[in-house]
């Protein structure tokens, strides 16, 4: 029962992020008139990809103690040890690649804003301080 508790705390703490993420892949999804089409598609590649790993994590964080607990692997400590590299080199590198893509499409896309001032020939030299 102790496990239980133990899974229920990990999962709670992944719930935040995962509720976000589903809350952009939403919101994304449904801007279609909002959102131009490299902007959609960069946000949805970066939500998806940073979900992804959040549920590799939450999966491998839930199952942790259990593969260490049996240590019915076939090879032992030295298989666990590669699994746990390999989950993280994936997260590490993941990771990086969603939040890329998601400040990607903040940028692209985006025209520059307009410079305020007067248009052309509507300048006027500043009047000379007249000391009378």
């Amino acid at each position: 029962m102790d496990m239980f508790g133990y899974r229920l705390t990990q999962l709670l703490g992944h719930l935040p992020v995962l509720l976000t993420l589903l809350g952009i892949l939403v919101l994304a999804a449904t801007a279609r008139r909002r959102l131009p089409g490299r902007v959609r598609s960069l946000l949805l590649a970066g939500a998806v990809i940073l979900l992804l790993l959040e549920l590799l994590g939450a999966a491998w964080v839930t199952a942790l103690p259990e593969l260490l607990r049996s240590r019915s692997l076939s090879g032992g400590m030295r298989q666990f040890e590669l699994m746990n590299l390999t989950v993280n080199v994936v997260r590490w590198l993941g990771y990086p690649v969603g939040l890329g893509l998601i400040a990607a499409a903040v940028f692209v896309g985006r025209t520059p804003a307009p410079v305020p001032g007067r248009p052309w020939g509507a300048w006027t030299p500043p009047q000379a301080d007249r000391a009378d």
